[in-house]
């Protein structure tokens, strides 16, 4: 087998579903300017979810990733109010782990991009991008009849995840308030994604985050000369590239395209930037998936057989 797989037949089905994703932000842009393309993003992480569940379930976890948005956007700049909001959010994803195992682990994330990163919008007007963001990822993945297969957890499990999440989560929010990190959401938003319910699998997911953002990142300090223009299209075929490798199920790959994506998107363009903030990636990314790794050592344990397995 390859180690760089060509994504030939998920291509198609990338291309439309970065449509489907532009789709949004594009609108939010013409409305309301570049300052909603956050929110509006935030909301498109509904999608993680919205496969899983029923459309009432749907609606209200929706519901409550706008509060969260909306909580967080409200409380930034007191940082005890955002470590608050973290901690809330975290205990709320992994009790949803019921539902099917890290469903609602885009909360802290919402949570801390909101509560951490200089606010553009009024609370109302993140919570209105919020909800019409995510009413539309309801119907279009609704239309397209995608449907996943749920992993619930047990209750015990489902609660050591939540406490899990909430020490590590709330702990990397407060040192990144502390010390005013730059981009320190990528601390929390690194540890939300790859603790899982299980060790084991927290500590698979940690391996693979590191290996595909260090890849991604290297093809990101490659680019860092082109025109600002021609980084703009490179981001947008690294997302298709990024769904293409999701849709296979190919987490590594699917970082590593990820990783340029977002470096190059947050980027001003200029080399110096690109290889700062490529830099910083991979500075947090490393760290929180170690601290993550530790955790989930420490923390994630009993009888299941997939822990101990």
């Amino acid at each position: 087998m390859s180690a760089f797989p060509p994504p030939t037949k998920a291509l198609t089905a990338a291309v439309k579903i970065t449509v489907v994703v532009l789709v949004p932000l594009v609108v939010a842009v013409l409305v309301l300017g570049g300052r909603a393309v956050v929110p509006a993003t935030m909301a498109l992480l509904s999608v993680t979810f919205s496969p899983y569940c029923s459309s009432r379930q749907t609606i209200a976890l929706s519901a409550a990733l706008v509060l969260v948005g909306g909580l967080a956007t409200a409380v930034n700049g007191n940082p005890v109010a955002v470590v608050a909001v973290v901690v809330a959010s975290c205990l709320l994803a992994g009790l949803s782990s019921r539902l099917s195992a890290g469903v609602f682990g885009v909360a802290p994330v919402v949570a801390a991009v909101l509560g951490m990163d200089p606010p553009r919008n009024p609370t109302l007007t993140v919570m209105a991008v919020m909800a019409a963001v995510s009413l539309y990822v309801l119907v279009v993945v609704r239309l397209l009849k995608v449907h996943l297969d749920r992993d619930p957890v047990p209750f015990d499990v489902a609660i050591r995840h939540a406490v899990v999440m909430a020490v590590a989560c709330g702990s990397a929010t407060a040192v990144a308030l502390y010390y005013d990190l730059p981009k320190g959401y990528w601390l929390v938003m690194t540890l939300a994604i790859v603790l899982r319910p299980y060790a084991v699998d927290s500590l698979a997911k940690n391996r693979q985050r590191i290996v595909g953002t260090i890849a991604g990142a290297v093809v990101a300090a490659a680019m860092s000369p082109l025109p600002r223009p021609m980084q703009v299209v490179f981001a947008a075929i690294c997302m298709t590239l990024m769904f293409a490798y999701a849709t296979l199920g190919d987490y590594v790959l699917q970082v590593t395209f990820m990783t340029p994506m977002v470096v190059f998107l947050i980027s001003t363009g200029a080399v110096d930037d690109t290889l700062s903030i490529d830099g910083l990636r991979v500075l947090y990314t490393v760290g929180a998936c170690v601290a993550g790794g530790l955790v989930s050592m420490a923390l994630v344990r009993g009888p299941d057989a997939r822990s101990v397995s």
